[in-house]
């Protein structure tokens, strides 16, 4: 079978260059970029295509999985089906940081879900998001590290570990060890992978059935599952999707119902 490009993911270093995880990268085989697609389509891509797609190349391991998520994504359910203990959620650069959003994320953070903030610039709008911030994320391309250093510093409320990205050259990295980072990414330490493998896709009439379906706020769940049943690779994705390492419910979901009860509607 041809495959396809699911998406990429790029290591994350330690200070001893002992691997803390990846972050998964959108890839799409039109060469289109995120924002070109949406980022929400974006973020969902990656997370079906990494919890379904039949890749040998799929990391099994307990490493946290870094995953920018959007305004949009972040306010709605699907985060909760999401392992607390295994994804950092990153909030990307171009949310705008609401009261309602602070609230929001203070919730998830007290349910157990962790915060990175990319591309951190050290305005002052971040303030508010940075009690509930288990990272920041500085790019440090073409960047002034002795103004970082004096940024960084004059920090406060942040307990958590300070990420450098976008480091290209040994110095850099160094200097960034000197100024108390303590994670790293960058393509002097790994270039981001792309990841291949076969896509599950489903059929496009008995998705668009279960999209009509699940509008109607009087929707059974019997009546979603039966449509989903109707179609063996739709069954199967689903069926993957619950019981990927990204869920990880501590048990086997083999009943569609049961799957689409957890995940829910949305």
């Amino acid at each position: 079978m041809e495959q396809h490009i699911l998406l990429a993911r790029q290591a994350i270093y330690r200070k001893d260059l002992s691997l803390h995880g990846f972050e998964l990268l959108f890839r799409s085989q039109e060469q289109l970029n995120a924002l070109e697609v949406g980022e929400d389509n974006a973020t969902f891509e990656v997370l079906v295509n990494y919890s379904t797609g039949i890749s040998q190349e799929i990391d099994s391991s307990r490493h946290p999985l870094f995953v920018n998520v959007s305004q949009s994504f972040l306010q709605s359910d699907v985060i909760l089906s999401m392992d607390r203990h295994r994804v950092v959620l990153e909030l990307l650069e171009r949310i705008d940081v609401t009261d309602a959003l602070v609230a929001n994320v203070a919730r998830l953070h007290k349910a157990g879900y962790r915060f990175a903030l990319d591309d951190y610039d050290f305005d002052p709008r971040w303030t508010p998001l940075i009690p509930f911030a288990d990272i920041i994320k500085v790019d440090v391309l073409e960047a002034n590290l002795e103004e970082i250093g004096h940024a960084k510093a004059a920090v406060t409320g942040f307990e958590g570990d300070w990420l450098a990205e976008r480091i290209e050259d040994q110095d850099t990295l160094h200097t960034c060890i000197d100024m108390g980072f303590t994670l790293f990414q960058g393509y002097v330490l790994a270039k981001p992978k792309e990841v291949l493998g076969n896509k599950i896709q489903g059929s496009t009439a008995v998705t668009t059935e279960i999209i009509r379906l699940s509008s109607d706020p009087e929707v059974e769940l019997e009546m979603i599952a039966n449509q989903v049943a109707r179609d063996p690779k739709l069954s199967m994705q689903l069926l993957k999707l619950i019981n990927s390492p990204l869920v990880n419910l501590n048990r086997e979901v083999s009943d569609l119902k049961q799957a689409i009860s957890y995940l829910g509607i949305d």
